[in-house]
């Protein structure tokens, strides 16, 4: 984030957390076709975002959200036709489009310089034509510069809204919801906010910015504000109706001398003018404003470090533990207390590592409003169906996933799903389906996007990639999923006008990238005009491991258990050799492929094969044998990445440090599997 001022941090988290629930209100409204029940949550949402962006001082977001609120103010009580709702959800999409931008300039730190108005004037004659007439607003007094307020038509009695200018006092009691949180905040916006309606107020307690401790009171008591106003009683009574996370409100008018006497009574001191209050609580620090949250906002590069820390600690656990010094020893106690560290240690990385675990709702949220978009775009009626968005992947992996799943449904939406009238004739419903699930399958998370579309076109595939020399053997050879795999090389490409194919292979090169970069793979599935289902597995964690230790010669490997099927010892007789020299062992009536690691490797070692140990591993449903001289047991390992300036290996994914200080290279079991 751009910003380290605390005030505009808490604005961006709370307004991104708006908008987020703002588009959902929106999708919904438009699937239903109704926005009716959404429109009092749309409204406080509007007015939080106008009341936070005009106290902050960003004007242009504050206008476009206030035009937005006497919109939906208007709205209340009004029937309105599909084509008035259509327009209404668009208006809504396009506001949050321009808060979107503007939030993502301030949080690099420049300034939010969108210009409002011609959406300002958008709204204006939108509202015009729905109301029929010229807006009350334009008919109000001025009596306040750059403000204006629409008045919805159960208020609009000109008797009561209209009168002569003639300064009145009122007492304000408030109690706020009770998971509202940050209550001396939201009390603080209140007051900011009525600077523009009032002439002299006091309010109580009045230490809400520096004093924590006013949170409690404020939950328990109330916030109590004294004012003086010229503004009518019908215009106080709906600005203090809008406000969000109120759960109750006491509004009592007064006569000077009451006012005076409570002034005295309940709130000592001079009352002071709103202009005085607002410096004052603009110059204050607002870093204790959050201190008593059940919830913190913490920068993910810190959550970042803590992990690479804990990466540390058990590499320095196991140097301690497995000290050579110790080796002779036999100390009772102290293995005791070593257990007892472990379990610590381990019950610490799970803590950690579900700080940094985070749901897939907002990222399948997005999903859906790009599926909205498209549909206007390509012309197909498509239903997005969501399974398992709470599920829950590492922060790290959650910020990589959203731009390759972006374009595998877009793929889907544009090539895969057929036109309405290709459907019907086809017998399919006229409306496409595409289903984004996630769930988590061992120490993977998978995620999958299936369409009922078109599909594959293995034939066209083939013959493109064969142009291409990507391919050289028969097609009668090549598996469905080899074929389809084809698709991910760089440059690949199939044009619907020449091949009658799909061409989802456009930049799917670039999906693969961003899931290898994350350790993970992509399995892709089709059947000929039923439809396509490319799944992503990707690992929970990328940091540490549980790995098993195998010794080859002097050299010491790592194996990812989660890709240990078994482990067994083979004698010489049982190893067999195929017509091309490749070694195999027949396990239950299957061959395996055995590949010695010290042959790949070229590891000197003096070990015979009958002395050695077979390790199974699998990996996207094909096994192999590694032949190791010795397994020396479990150990979790902390991953450190190849330098760049360190050439990659087949079949090598990374190093880890071990207790005794030496190095482990980690095996990656996808490096090891034949076609």
């Amino acid at each position: 984030m751009g910003t380290h001022d605390p005030m505009m941090e808490m604005y961006l988290f709370e307004t991104n957390q708006l908008l987020n629930r703002l588009e959902q209100l929106c999708m919904d409204s438009e699937r239903k076709q109704d926005i009716t029940d959404e429109i009092p949550e749309i409204f406080r949402i509007m007015h939080t975002i106008k009341g936070n962006s005009m106290m902050m001082l960003l004007e242009d977001i504050g206008k476009v959200a206030h035009r937005i609120e006497d919109l939906f103010d208007y709205l209340k009580g009004v029937d309105l036709s599909k084509i008035y709702i259509e327009r209404i959800i668009d208006y809504n999409f396009e506001a949050i489009d321009f808060f979107k931008e503007e939030i993502s300039k301030l949080e690099m730190g420049a300034e939010a310089n969108g210009d409002s108005k011609d959406f300002v004037q958008k709204i204006d004659d939108f509202l015009t034509e729905i109301h029929g007439e010229k807006k009350p607003e334009s008919n109000t007094k001025p009596t306040v510069e750059n403000q204006k307020y629409f008045i919805a038509p159960s208020n609009s009695k000109t008797d009561i809204l209209f009168r002569e200018s003639i300064p009145e006092y009122y007492y304000i009691k408030i109690f706020f919801d009770d998971d509202a949180q940050m209550e001396n905040v939201r009390a603080f916006s209140i007051v900011h906010n009525l600077k523009d309606l009032t002439s002299e107020m006091q309010y109580f307690p009045s230490d809400i910015v520096e004093n924590e401790e006013t949170i409690e009171y404020i939950k328990a008591e109330g916030f109590e504000i004294l004012f003086k106003t010229s503004e009518s009683e019908a215009k106080m009574h709906s600005y203090f109706e809008t406000l969000a996370f109120v759960k109750k409100l006491d509004m009592k008018e007064l006569d000077q001398g009451e006012y005076q006497e409570m002034l005295e009574l309940r709130l000592p001191g001079e009352p002071e003018t709103i202009e005085e209050v607002v410096h004052e609580e603009f110059i204050k620090t607002a870093e204790k404003m959050t201190s008593k949250q059940n919830f913190i906002s913490v920068d993910v590069h810190k959550v970042d470090k803590l992990m690479d820390l804990v990466g540390e600690l058990v590499v320095a656990e196991s140097m301690v533990i497995n000290n050579p010094d110790l080796a002779t020893l036999k100390l009772n106690n102290f293995q005791k207390a070593s257990r007892q560290l472990r379990l610590v240690i381990n019950e610490m990385q799970d803590v950690i590592m579900s700080v940094r675990m985070v749901p897939l709702n907002m990222t399948f949220q997005k999903m859906s409003r790009i599926v909205r978009d498209m549909k206007k775009k390509v012309g197909k009626d498509v239903n997005l169906e969501l399974i398992g968005e709470e599920t829950e992947v590492d922060k790290n992996v959650i910020e990589k996933i959203a731009d390759p799943l972006m374009h595998i449904i877009r793929n889907a939406m544009d090539h895969g799903i057929e036109d309405k009238k290709t459907r019907l004739s086809m017998g399919k419903s006229p409306e496409g389906r595409i289903q984004l699930s996630a769930s988590h399958v061992g120490g993977d998370v998978v995620i999958s996007v299936k369409d009922d579309g078109k599909g594959l076109d293995k034939e066209a595939i083939y013959y493109k990639a064969y142009e291409k020399g990507l391919i050289t053997k028969p097609m009668e050879e090549c598996s469905d999923q080899e074929i389809y795999q084809l698709i991910m090389h760089a440059g690949f490409s199939t044009k619907v006008e020449v091949t009658e194919f799909s061409g989802r292979g456009v930049g799917m090169d670039v999906v693969a990238k961003n899931i290898e970069s994350l350790g993970g793979t992509i399995q892709i599935n089709s059947e000929q005009d039923k439809g396509s289902e490319i799944s992503i597995l990707i690992p929970l964690t990328l940091a540490i491991v549980d790995g098993m230790m195998m010794r080859v010669g002097e050299t010491i490997f790592t194996l990812p258990i989660m890709a240990v099927k078994e482990s067994f010892i083979v004698e010489q007789s049982e190893v067999i050799e195929d017509s091309n020299g490749q070694e195999m062992v027949m396990i239950r009536g299957e061959c395996y492929p055995v590949i010695r690691l010290l042959d790949h490797y070229n590891i000197e070692s003096s070990n015979e094969l009958a002395k050695g140990i077979f390790v199974m591993i699998e990996h996207d449903d094909k096994q192999v044998l590694l032949y190791a001289d010795e397994l020396i047991g479990e150990q979790q390992v902390v991953v450190k990445s190849l330098s760049k300036f360190v050439k990659k290996v087949k079949g090598i994914s990374g190093f880890a440090l071990l207790g005794d200080g030496s190095i482990s290279m980690i095996l990656d079991p996808s490096g090891f599997m034949m076609a």
